[in-house]
């Protein structure tokens, strides 16, 4: 496994375009951020960056090589780039959004009609929460504001 990372980090960097280090170098940015490759010290890594407890935890005695290849979380991975100041080409970018695009919008149609009956479950049961607190306060709280009569 490693020796495939190798051999893609090597062929990335015959590639200037895909290395992100020398893009930035020529866009005069600094370098991107190298997380340390052991389970130990990626672990001590991602506390350190903050990242969530279900990461930490799922991520734990893992290499960031074995992470990297067996994370099945976009959000994670995303966070991750972000965290070492990944910079896309846009070429690269470009493609990611292509290719994911279809999934998004499958997810947006399929989550709207859940949505949609959430928020209308949400909001009966919020009428109810408000009614049972006006009931309760008319009931228990003294009226404050003078004579109920005028």
């Amino acid at each position: 496994m490693e020796k495939n990372i190798a051999q893609g980090l090597d062929k990335a960097n015959a590639i200037g375009d895909d290395n992100p280090n020398n893009r930035y170098q020529r866009l005069g940015r600094k370098k991107m951020k190298q997380p340390p490759f052991e389970a130990d010290a990626f672990s001590a890594w991602l506390e350190e960056n903050n990242a969530c407890a279900e990461a930490r935890s799922w991520a734990s005695g893992k290499s960031l090589p074995e992470i990297w290849q067996t994370c099945e979380r976009g959000d994670w991975l995303e966070w991750l780039l972000n965290a070492c100041d990944f910079t896309w080409t846009a070429t690269a970018r470009a493609e990611y959004q292509r290719v994911t695009a279809p999934a998004r919008a499958e997810y947006e149609r399929v989550t709207a009609t859940a949505w949609t009956e959430y928020q209308r479950v949400k909001a009966t049961a919020r009428a109810e929460y408000e009614r049972v607190k006006a009931d309760t306060i008319k009931t228990h709280a003294p009226y404050p504001f003078g004579s109920i009569s005028h």
